[in-house]
């Protein structure tokens, strides 16, 4: 969900999942699969859906690059 109600936990919606997938980025370079799996590690409970909608949000506000399944952050 990118849009924020009040029927939807903060931590259910893009925008959180994408300051997740930032911060566990990190100005380092991961695969798609390998960041996926660190935020998973940490003990925060994402579907991959979720995950693939926060790189694609990134992507378009230009925060992160995907080049040959590596995500690097801009």
């Amino acid at each position: 969900m990118l849009l924020i109600n009040k029927n939807v936990k903060p931590s259910k919606t893009i925008y959180y999942i994408a300051t997740l997938v930032y911060k566990y980025l990190n100005n380092s370079s991961l695969s798609v699969k390998q960041l996926y799996e660190n935020i998973q590690n940490s003990n925060e409970s994402i579907d991959y859906k979720s995950y693939i909608y926060a790189l694609n949000f990134l992507y378009l506000i230009e925060k992160i690059r995907i080049e040959e399944d590596v995500i690097k952050s801009c």
